[in-house]
């Protein structure tokens, strides 16, 4: 490995903003070059240069999770149990990289910039209290 620096490709998932399966997807076809990790061979690590460089040349792959992730948060939002959490999802916003939860009770925005960010504000299946 030369000295270039380079991350895993969970860290690289996290820059880009996009899923597994789609970092799968562009390891797979090569869109970014990888190699095992000297330390860990379950890892995979990829050029950090690399990584920003796609996200500069492929903002289209940011904004089609936003949209995936947006469509799931309304349906979350109509099947939330009283009381209701959150009022609405605001659209897409693809210049600041996330869209909004708007909290039922303040009318103050959440922004949701990734799937974690859902998972901790809208879980799929929230906790039986």
């Amino acid at each position: 490995m030369s000295q270039e620096r380079y991350i895993t490709s969970a860290q690289a998932r996290a820059l880009l903003g996009i899923s597994h399966v789609t970092m799968a997807k562009l390891l797979r076809e090569g869109t970014l070059a990888w190699e095992w990790s000297p330390l860990d061979t379950r890892v995979k690590l990829v050029k950090r240069s690399d990584v920003e460089a796609l996200a500069v040349k492929r903002p289209e792959l940011r904004y089609q999770e936003l949209q995936a992730l947006h469509t799931e948060a309304v349906c979350r939002v109509a099947q939330q149990p009283t009381p209701r959490k959150w009022r609405e999802v605001a659209g897409v916003q693809p210049d600041l990289g996330h869209f909004n939860l708007i909290d039922d009770a303040t009318g103050l925005p959440r922004p949701i910039r990734s799937r974690e960010d859902l998972e901790m504000y809208l879980p799929a299946h929230p906790a039986d209290e």
